[in-house]
């Protein structure tokens, strides 16, 4: 027999299914401040940070593969099981990393790396693909929300986590960060409800100018060109912030930039991808998604162009739209994908289309490696090749435009 739901109550569930899926966004946001935690995980555990430099590549590819695992089953699991799932094992791998306490420097990979990294995608797929379909009407400013919440992360609770390290060393820290996400996590998933299928159906229908929109399936999704325009867009439009921003601080001493105004640089990139995440999926529920994402690829270019010769204030500047047009990006990302592929299935569809983000930054991530200890003049090639290839999503995004108008579509 099914549920009536009254109008009050629905519109409770979204409030309450919002604000809890903010906070769990914000909380595994923290598996995105590896480089906080890098330099002190080194010096506890007696590794050198080259035996752990590929701990950000791994995790990235980890959160791709939970946010596949998390939209292959959530037509076939309860969504607050799921994300349970998802907190349980994001708490376990913070746990376990917390009892390494040295040893060899794979096992990080394992704990922090791929069990933490799985949870993290698993978590983050469903609270985005619950939150768009409550707010449907409003996709790109609930999901710029939920993506700038997960962005936050390392602007509001890097002081919290500095803290820690310092006084109580990596082990303890990661232990206090495992309960304390576990009980957050775990609490906040009782509130979030995942919404009756007419109500999502039905703004879905309403968001795209009232057309009966094709719900595909993932296996429609990967025959058709959009999703192949999509996924090219993802991986060379992520390449720039991959390969510059983990050597933000080398790049500024090699320029004689201060020592004080390269940490400045550093905290800025955490802003402007927070801010990236939110302002741009907002402002395209106002404009073109696309034509948004034209923007920040052009924009990612001039900054890559900036780099090769930028100091100070100007250094500081390209640093700032590199970070935020990457988090732009991310943040309208889902909106496409749910806009051209539907609701139904958002999330399986977008956990397939992450895969780009995961080849992006293990293939641009060795990029980075290899130009890591490299000139200044070896930073410039680099620089001349990332804005060159940022403008292929322009390229992409025009061509998807296009296929969309033929099909009746805005995007």
């Amino acid at each position: 027999m099914r549920e009536v739901i009254s109008k009050q109550d629905l519109q409770a569930r979204k409030t309450m299914s919002l604000i809890m899926g903010l906070l769990i966004m914000l909380f595994t946001g923290i598996l995105y401040m590896w480089s906080i935690f890098l330099p002190h995980v080194a010096e506890e555990f007696g590794w050198a940070p080259g035996d752990v430099g590929m701990t950000s590549s791994i995790m990235v590819a980890a959160f791709v593969l939970g946010n596949i695992l998390s939209g292959l089953v959530q037509k076939k699991i309860p969504t607050r099981i799921i994300i349970c799932t998802g907190c349980i094992m994001f708490a376990a791998g913070m746990f376990l990393t917390s009892l390494l306490n040295g040893g060899a420097p794979w096992m990080i990979y394992l704990t922090y790396g791929v069990l933490s990294g799985i949870g993290c995608g698993i978590a983050y797929n469903s609270v985005i693909s619950v939150l768009q379909k409550w707010y449907m009407a409003r996709n790109g400013l609930v999901t710029g929300l939920a993506v700038g919440s997960f962005g936050a992360a390392t602007v509001i609770l890097t002081p919290v986590v500095n803290i820690l390290l310092e006084g109580s060393g990596v082990s303890t820290t990661f232990m206090v960060l495992s309960f304390a996400f576990l009980i957050v996590g775990c609490g906040a998933l009782v509130f979030i409800n995942q919404p009756p299928v007419e109500y999502y159906l039905h703004g879905s229908s309403e968001a795209n100018n009232g057309a009966n929109m094709k719900q595909y399936t993932p296996a429609e999704m990967v025959k058709t060109p959009m999703f192949y325009l999509i996924i090219l867009s993802t991986i060379v439009s992520t390449a720039p912030y991959i390969v510059i921003i983990p050597y933000i601080k080398t790049i500024a001493a090699d320029r004689g930039i201060s020592t004080g105004l390269a940490m400045a640089t550093v905290m800025v990139t955490g802003v402007a991808s927070a801010s990236g995440r939110l302002i741009c999926p907002a402002i395209s529920d106002k404009f073109s998604r696309s034509g948004i994402m034209i923007g920040c690829a052009i924009v990612t270019s001039v900054a890559c162009v900036l780099m090769i010769f930028a100091k100070r204030g100007m250094y500081l500047a390209a640093v700032f739209l590199i970070a935020f047009t990457y988090g732009g990006g991310s943040g309208i990302q889902p909106v496409m994908s749910t806009e051209l592929f539907g609701a139904r299935n958002s999330g399986a569809n977008l956990g397939i289309i992450l895969i780009g983000l995961a080849f992006s930054s293990i293939t641009f991530g060795k990029i980075a490696s290899a130009v890591g200890s490299a000139s200044p003049e070896g930073f410039n090639i680099v620089f001349v090749i990332c804005a060159a290839v940022s403008l292929i999503s322009v390229a992409a995004m025009t061509m998807l435009r296009k296929i969309c108008r033929g099909l009746g579509k805005k995007i």
